[in-house]
């Protein structure tokens, strides 16, 4: 949880908020969003966000957590207007039950 106050104060840096849940998507996998109402992007980088470097701090955070979360099977988006905010969503197989493996 020592990254929370760094991803708000970078999502939201003229104030606003953050807001995050989650959903059910099948019995299988598991949606979380995080949503905020900052400055939003533009479609340029929304297309670079992804991107190994691109970033005003070395760009590797989000090329990581794509990363990691393609090798969980699972896979991250974002929607943003400029001036509006933005949306991530994260999509990820729920773990398997003790017993339940397969």
């Amino acid at each position: 949880m020592s990254r929370c106050p760094t991803f708000i104060s970078n999502s939201t840096p003229n104030g606003g908020s953050v807001k995050i849940g989650s959903t059910n998507l099948s019995i299988s996998k598991i949606k979380i969003w995080v949503k905020d109402t900052g400055c939003g992007m533009s479609e340029e980088e929304k297309e670079q966000i992804f991107n190994f470097g691109y970033g005003k701090r070395g760009g590797f955070g989000l090329w990581w957590s794509r990363n990691y979360l393609l090798r969980l099977d699972g896979m991250i988006e974002v929607e943003s207007t400029e001036g509006e905010g933005s949306i991530f969503r994260i999509i990820l197989p729920k773990a398997a039950q003790e017993g339940n493996y397969g």
